[in-house]
């Protein structure tokens, strides 16, 4: 499972809790660290973030998150 999280301060709180709690793992991109999408994921969560979606002149990394999305 891949959390992608967009600003350091919104990180997945009770959500990374319940998932750890029930022994699914996941991984954290943090894109504000300019973290880089992985290949390969059987899920995907997107948290929020001061960003739209047609930000991505502003927001680089939300073209290739918007494809990954699709």
């Amino acid at each position: 499972m891949l959390i992608v999280q967009h600003i350091e301060c919104e990180g997945p709180g009770y959500l990374g809790d319940f998932l750890h709690g029930n022994g699914i793992e996941y991984e954290i991109a943090r894109m504000y660290k300019e973290d880089q999408l992985p290949d390969n994921f059987d899920a995907l969560i997107v948290l929020g973030g001061p960003m739209n979606v047609y930000e991505e002149e502003r927001y680089q990394y939300l073209k290739g998150l918007n494809t990954t999305i699709k």
